[in-house]
């Protein structure tokens, strides 16, 4: 009963799995350098699933084409991370990472074209990339659990060394890695348990669990923060609103209205505020103020008032204030929030910011509050 919920349980998160991927992939065109990598990883472990819940349910008979197909997709993990931390494409020398994974494909393809009586027989006897199946090729040393450890451990570390380089790391990219090394840690203590007595070499459970964090991770991560996906396409103001009563004039000089009232009131410290609370104060409507402050500013309310917040915890910090109290002070409901957001306008950490004011004293960087409206 147990190993049924078990299965119930990956069979639900590798059909998550697909489903977030073809998802993905429907929208190409918006998609941002480096993504596609990151989608396929997310497909090829729900089909790496898929074949354990077939395993373990006892159904290799009514899906033996399924076999051992795991080991095909583990030899392209790494070289998928590597392209995904790179922003890169599959073209030229980049394809011959995944020649193992290739090599292993071609032994695998005259298995596939077997009738089905023929491939049970041969599994009874052999393995799926056996040699003795005429075509294939002997790459049995490719199936070795430490040459796969140890092919996704050198890309792993390959991919941490040039994140480490880099000036800039997205949230993404550490999350991405860290999820990578907990599959790996998987992985490896169950080779290593395998080997011992008490261990039963069907208690596979937390590679399994370890791709089911990821499917879940990576589909919650599309759904709620898509702009680690996909490119965000701006619209014209005017076109934007070329429907709207409120003329441009209009529209600054109620933008002008606006920024009084939250400068003065330091609104933006707020951490509940919302626009719509923000328009009834003013007895506006959400989408005029909405209109006034992306027409005037360049910007969505979210990013104008967190430009505000930003600024505030700058001062916070040059009074030497920690990172997290400056952020909690400054109208910020989350410490991972702040961190983003202060990043992106800054170009350094709160920790950074607050160091090098502590370090040159008069010398700090200058921050803007908000854009100055003409006269």
């Amino acid at each position: 009963m147990v190993d049924s919920i078990f299965w119930l349980f990956f069979a639900f998160a590798a059909g998550i799995g697909l489903f977030f991927s073809m998802m993905l992939l429907m929208r190409p065109g918006k998609l941002k350098s480096g993504s596609k990598p990151l989608i396929f990883i997310l497909s090829l472990f729900s089909l790496t699933l898929i074949e354990y819940v077939i395993y373990w349910s006892h159904h290799r008979q009514q899906f033996p084409h399924m076999e051992s197909l795991w080991r095909i997709w583990t030899y392209c993990y790494g070289p998928l991370l590597l392209l995904f931390v790179q922003k890169g494409k599959i073209k030229g020398v980049t394809a011959l990472h995944f020649l193992p994974a290739a090599l292993l494909l071609l032994s695998w393809i005259p298995f596939a074209l077997l009738p089905t009586a023929e491939k049970f027989a041969h599994l009874q006897q052999h393995s799926v990339f056996s040699s003795q199946l005429g075509r294939s090729l002997r790459l049995g040393w490719l199936q070795t659990p430490w040459l796969l450890l140890g092919h996704q451990l050198l890309y792993m570390m390959t991919a941490a060394w040039l994140l480490w380089r880099k000036k800039e790391q997205s949230r993404l990219e550490r999350q991405v890695l860290g999820l990578f090394a907990f599959f790996w840690l998987a992985q490896l203590s169950y080779f290593i348990l395998v080997r011992f007595s008490f261990f039963n070499s069907e208690w596979d459970y937390m590679i399994s669990l370890a791709m089911t964090i990821a499917i879940f991770s990576m589909a919650s991560m599309s759904f709620h923060r898509p702009e680690f996906f996909f490119i965000q396409q701006l619209i014209s103001p005017k076109k934007k609103y070329a429907s709207s009563p409120l003329n441009e004039n209009q529209s600054q000089l109620l933008a002008k209205q606006i920024q009084d009232f939250v400068e003065e009131k330091n609104i933006f410290l707020q951490e509940n505020l919302r626009l719509p609370q923000l328009a009834a104060e003013l007895n506006l409507s959400p989408q005029q103020l909405s209109q006034a402050v992306n027409q005037a500013f360049g910007l969505s309310f979210s990013e104008w008032i967190n430009r505000y917040r930003v600024a505030h915890a700058c001062e916070l910090l040059s009074q030497g204030l920690s990172a997290k109290e400056a952020g909690y002070q400054s109208g910020f409901r989350s410490i991972s929030t702040f961190y983003d957001v202060f990043k992106r306008e800054m170009g350094l950490t709160p920790a950074a910011f607050g160091s090098t004011n502590n370090e040159q004293g008069s010398k700090n960087k200058k921050v803007k509050r908000g854009e100055s409206l003409p006269e």
